[in-house]
């Protein structure tokens, strides 16, 4: 009886422990995950990481890892909530239950009128974003909201 060649990658076959190690240090990172307009290119940045999308056993493992070992914030200008509602809408089926830190920057390019920062933002918009971070799963401990200018 002849046995076939083991065609799993050398990768994989390293010990859990020892993958799991490359994958913090791969995936995850000191500085914050912008979802941000770019200079006008509406990016739905970030894309999820290539590491992520080489096998499924990859992405099984080290999933979670990168949705709670990182910062994400999603910068508001003028209220426009399209682009940080796009990045929600593209996360993967329970992805959003692992972000463990979610910030929400409101920025403005006119100034802003007193009593203004700090203030929660209101409108349908803001409901609807509301209810499309509920909908990605994401933990209402793990986002923040900051204004600014």
């Amino acid at each position: 009886m002849s046995t076939s060649p083991d065609r799993s990658s050398a990768f994989v076959r390293l010990p859990p422990e020892l993958r799991i190690q490359i994958y913090s240090q791969a995936l995850t990172t000191a500085c914050e995950v912008w979802v941000i307009d770019v200079e006008g290119r509406h990016e739905q940045a970030p894309p999820v990481p290539p590491l992520l999308q080489t096998c499924q056993q990859i992405r099984a493992e080290a999933l979670e890892l990168y949705y709670s070992g990182n910062t994400f914030v999603a910068q508001v200008l003028e209220g426009e909530t399209n682009i940080a509602r796009a990045w929600l809408g593209s996360l993967s089926s329970g992805a959003g239950t692992h972000i463990t830190e979610l910030r929400i920057e409101i920025t403005s390019d006119r100034n802003l009128e007193p009593g203004c920062v700090g203030e929660e933002p209101t409108g349908s918009a803001w409901r609807q974003f509301g209810h499309d971070i509920e909908e990605a799963g994401i933990p209402s401990r793990a986002v923040s909201v900051r204004m600014g200018t």
